[in-house]
């Protein structure tokens, strides 16, 4: 399951309860060898030279679901990006470093080799709140 990150879960407590206002980020989707994990700390990109995070702001909302609303494509891997396989993917609030907002695993695990252009399609990546009632 794709889910949101507790960076995202404490910044929406703290502006639906007035504690600090929160201002809409531009989003950046990322690819990562390893589970970001809730606290963003595993996230893993590659680090080849022409990997570069992905702005995208057309997303459509359907309950306690966001989707991407259209493609996503990244730039052409001019060498391979990483002896490992891209695992999961991550939407952060800047193009370098920042927070992760959201993140989850692809269904199918795959290597990005010289040539290459990851890309997205509308609809693919999903991250949805939980509910929990106690």
């Amino acid at each position: 399951m794709s889910g949101f990150s507790d960076y995202c879960a404490g910044a929406l407590l703290d502006h639906l309860f007035g504690i600090a206002a929160l201002a809409q980020p531009t989003l950046y989707i990322a690819l990562s060898h390893t589970d970001p994990g809730a606290d963003g700390s595993g996230l893993t990109e590659p680090t080849a030279p022409t990997y570069a995070r992905v702005a995208h702001a057309d997303w459509a909302r359907s309950a306690r679901q966001v989707v991407n609303n259209s493609d996503i494509a990244f730039p052409q891997a001019a060498t391979d990006w990483g002896a490992t396989n891209i695992t999961h993917f991550a939407i952060l609030d800047a193009d370098v470093l920042g927070n992760v907002i959201a993140s989850g695993p692809l269904p199918i695990p795959q290597k990005v080799a010289a040539g290459e252009t990851p890309k997205f399609l509308a609809g693919y990546l999903k991250a949805e709140l939980p509910w929990t009632a106690s």
